[in-house]
């Protein structure tokens, strides 16, 4: 993380930004084209933004998920994607992708799925039954089945992350990432571990994230995001910080 760039020039722009004949920008395709375009223009680095998950403004700095990806980004639309991957539940490259990303895949797909089958509303109002993490919320088809999708749309979404930045790599262009610094509060990582969160007895912020004040914001600014219990996470090495590094 401390090794510094070689000396380059490169451009700033999220895959939401890329020319896609009046759409926003995605994976595949329309991300490889402007890879080619910094590519003929000896460009260096492409620095993106977040690709996790948004909030409901859209936002990728208060996302639903810090180890997530996107699949708003993903070249074809959700059901499309689905329909192609009817077939893969006993791909072996697919059951590797489950395990070897398990920790965060399997809260985050039933955390999505839950979600959906109560219509979108934040955890903290769920009904009691579901406002903790468990493995056993898959016991009910419907959440069983949603979960599996979002495994499914994960899997795919990684598949073309990856061969982004191997095309690019093999065209001398450098994909920079951005990682947020806070989840929402209404996210897989705070309903599945709130205990490196600092909340309240509902499971809301105790404490919210910000800035102080400057020029453009003198009363401060207040972002919302539940900040972190750092006694918590030294007590665990770190750990969470440390698998999202990786």
């Amino acid at each position: 993380l401390q090794q510094p760039l070689d000396r380059g020039m490169g451009v700033l722009c999220h895959i939401t930004s890329i020319p896609n004949e009046g759409r926003p920008g995605t994976l595949g395709a329309p991300a490889k084209r402007f890879v080619d375009w910094l590519a003929a223009g000896g460009q260096t680095y492409w620095q993106v933004l977040p690709v996790n998950p948004t909030d409901e403004y859209g936002s990728p700095y208060a996302g639903v998920s810090a180890f997530a990806g996107n699949t708003a980004l993903l070249e074809d639309d959700v059901e499309t994607t689905l329909k192609r991957l009817q077939k893969i539940g006993n791909d072996e490259d697919y059951l590797q992708f489950c395990r070897e990303n398990d920790y965060w895949l399997t809260p985050y797909a039933i955390f999505s799925a839950v979600k959906e089958v109560l219509g979108g509303a934040p955890w903290q109002t769920w009904p009691a039954r579901y406002r903790h993490y468990s493995p056993s919320h898959t016991r009910n088809p419907r959440i069983a089945m949603a979960a599996e999708n979002h495994k499914r749309l994960q899997y795919e979404f990684g598949r073309e992350w990856n061969e982004l930045r191997e095309y690019a790599r093999e065209r001398g262009v450098q994909i920079i990432g951005d990682m947020p610094m806070y989840v929402s509060g209404d996210s897989s990582d705070v309903w599945s571990e709130p205990d490196i969160f600092d909340l309240d007895e509902y499971g809301y912020a105790r404490r919210m994230a910000g800035a102080p004040g400057d020029s453009f914001a003198p009363e401060g600014q207040v972002w919302g995001n539940p900040t972190y219990r750092w006694d918590i996470l030294r007590e665990q090495n770190y750990g969470w910080w440390l698998r999202r590094f990786s």
